[in-house]
């Protein structure tokens, strides 16, 4: 696995035909990896940050503890699979 795959959230302002990037943030697939870090079929709920430089957005907290910077979005997910 290459550490430049990222998943990445988008937020867009869509008005018309036009669409703006906001905010965004970047989970490095290794992050979902680490040991410890995420338990399968377990639901996570938390606070992201979101970034509004694509090229500065990794995510650098830990599953299960709220970001507390502004803006954030409040997530629910749940890792299927590795």
């Amino acid at each position: 696995m290459l550490p430049d795959e990222v998943i990445r959230v988008v937020i867009e302002r869509k008005e018309d035909e036009e669409h703006e990037v906001i905010h965004t943030i970047s989970f490095p697939l290794t992050k979902f990896l680490e040991e410890g870090a995420m338990e399968l079929g377990k639901s996570y709920q938390q606070n992201i940050t979101l970034f509004d430089d694509v090229d500065d957005d990794e995510f650098d907290g830990d599953f299960g503890e709220h970001d507390e910077e502004e803006p954030y979005i409040t997530t629910t997910f749940v890792l299927t699979q590795f």
